[in-house]
């Protein structure tokens, strides 16, 4: 295999883990959010806070990724945590998994290995 397309697969592998570990902690502030709403007695689905977002996606893209494939991508992303939403407001108390940036990245990196070493540097699209 060309080494160049080697080395940019990697990269990508790389980036891929950290996006992961970016959703896992929106999951997871989305579902203390969850639980404030449960607290307070509020819906779920917010419109108003969703199209706050999807606002901001539209003002902050910029070139290469195409505004409505990203907005595609978060809306996606909101469905995914209102359903986690529903069924954190079941339990009463959430794990807090929630790393910073820092953390996150100590912790994708450790997780990029692991799994490099367990499975091989797989090819990316």
């Amino acid at each position: 295999m060309d080494k160049n397309l080697k080395k940019f697969r990697t990269q990508i592998r790389v980036l891929d883990t950290k996006i992961i570990e970016l959703i896992k902690n929106r999951i997871i502030l989305s579902n203390q959010i969850g639980l404030l709403k449960k607290q307070n007695g509020l819906k779920i689905k917010d419109i108003k806070q969703e199209k706050k977002v999807i606002t901001y996606i539209k003002k902050t893209n910029h070139e290469p990724v195409d505004t409505k494939d990203l907005v595609a991508l978060f809306n996606h992303i909101i469905k995914i945590s209102r359903k986690s939403q529903k069924s954190i407001m079941k339990k009463k108390e959430v794990k807090n998994d929630y790393c910073d940036e820092t953390q996150c990245q100590k912790k994708s990196n450790r997780l990029y290995h692991k799994n490099t070493k367990e499975k091989g540097v797989g090819s990316a699209s």
